[in-house]
């Protein structure tokens, strides 16, 4: 999945050079432009009222070389330029891809420090990410999944990826969906829809679904409630498939999510 936002932003593709292609977007007198070719991105430069304040290659540590090219998904853009944490000033978001099947979608924050920019930066894996403000308050929370389930019980196709929210403050990214409760219940009621339809099936297919619910609510404090109702389902000869399944399913399944923090 690929999550998009509306920025305010400008495609340059004329004063990029020969080969090469830019994006622009602004905001209460910041802006950015990246130049990138089909490759990577080759020069990031911010400016303040004008006068510019970086002016460099981005470097994301997790991509290696020759580096992520900036997202290529319609409608997310490569740059966006918003106060991430109220402060009043302005933050670059640059989003960018590893390339590969299922992976990366990362994010670069460059966050003005009175001199100059500094980056940080979070990978979101396959899932990506959206900004949106869920609580109202007017900072945007970074709304994703938690990509650690993919293939982790059963085909990636049939991975079931509970709800997560980060949220973005002096520079750091902070997990803090349990804030979020009526997000989780959402998503957990979504994932137990999922789980029913599936569990007549007997080659763990239904697997997925029935961890991503089980994560919500263990987020929501109800570990005991949802062991008890899985146990009955291995009981009632569901929960089948290859590997681990059954009660056995349950357990493996319970020590991944505390091991995992929920």
């Amino acid at each position: 999945m690929r999550w998009l936002l509306l920025t305010t932003a400008i495609f340059l593709a004329a004063a990029a050079p020969a080969g090469a292609k830019t994006f622009s977007a602004e905001q209460d007198g910041v802006q950015a432009t990246i130049t990138y070719n089909k490759t990577t991105a080759t020069n990031l430069t911010i400016t303040r009222n004008g006068a510019t304040a970086f002016d460099a290659k981005p470097t994301i540590r997790q991509c290696g070389d020759p580096g992520c090219v900036p997202s290529g998904f319609e409608g997310d853009p490569p740059l966006r330029v918003l106060d991430l944490d109220g402060d009043g000033q302005p933050e670059v978001v640059y989003s960018a891809y590893s390339g590969g099947a299922h992976c990366c979608s990362i994010a670069q924050v460059y966050r003005f420090d009175g001199t100059t920019y500094t980056a940080s930066e979070q990978n979101f894996w396959d899932p990506g990410f959206r900004l949106k403000d869920l609580n109202h308050d007017g900072r945007p929370e970074w709304l994703t999944a938690d990509d650690a389930f993919a293939y982790r019980f059963t085909a990636y196709a049939f991975s079931g990826l509970p709800v997560q929210v980060f949220s973005y403050r002096a520079g750091r990214f902070t997990d803090v969906t349990r804030r979020f409760r009526s997000l989780i219940r959402s998503d957990a009621r979504r994932w137990l829809r999922v789980y029913k339809r599936a569990r007549h099936l007997k080659d763990g297919t239904e697997f997925g679904a029935a961890a991503a619910w089980a994560a919500d609510q263990y987020q929501l404090g109800k570990r005991a409630a949802a062991l008890r109702y899985l146990r009955r389902e291995a009981r009632a000869g569901r929960l089948k498939g290859p590997g681990a399944h059954g009660t056995k399913f349950v357990k493996v399944l319970d020590h991944f999510l505390r091991k995992r923090g929920y």
